[in-house]
C-alpha cells in the first residue's frame, strides 16, 4: 500500500520536486498546501500518512508551528521537516526528522525510510 504525503511547501518549483521524486518511489502526494494554516483542514481531508513541512513558509505559521498545532491532535502523526537554514538545529518540541536543502533524491528517501521505521 503506497504512503499517503501531505507537502506543506510554498515553493512551487521545490513542491514539483518533491512530487516528482515521491510519486516515481511509490508514494501517493495528496496534496501541496503553502501555508500553515491550512493544514490541519487539508490533514482531516486527506488523512496522509507522512507530512513533509517546510520550516519557512510565506504565511503566518511556521511549518514547525502548523505541525505541533497538529501534533496536539493527532500526536501519531509522522512529519519530515526540510529547510534552507543549515543554522536549524531542529524541531524544539519534538524529535522529529529534518533535511536540509539542497538535498539529493536519495537523502530524502533514506529520511522517509528512517522516519517510518521510528517507533511512534
Amino acid at each position: 500500500m503506497k504512503k499517503r504525503v501531505l507537502l506543506l511547501e510554498d515553493e512551487a518549483i521545490m513542491g514539483m520536486y518533491l512530487t516528482r521524486v515521491l510519486e516515481n518511489n511509490g508514494y501517493d502526494v495528496a496534496v501541496r498546501i503553502a501555508t500553515g494554516e491550512h493544514l490541519i483542514e487539508a490533514f482531516k481531508k486527506h488523512l496522509p500518512d507522512i507530512i513533509i513541512a517546510d520550516i519557512h513558509l510565506a504565511g503566518v505559521l511556521t511549518g514547525e508551528d502548523a505541525v505541533d498545532a497538529l501534533l496536539q491532535r493527532h500526536p501519531a502523526v509522522q512529519a519530515l521537516f526540510i529547510t534552507g537554514d543549515r543554522q536549524y538545529s531542529g524541531p524544539a518540541r519534538h524529535p522529529l526528522q529534518t533535511l536540509t536543502k539542497p538535498f539529493t533524491d536519495r537523502q530524502l528517501l533514506d529520511a522517509l525510510e528512517a522516519l517510518e521505521n521510528q517507533d511512534v
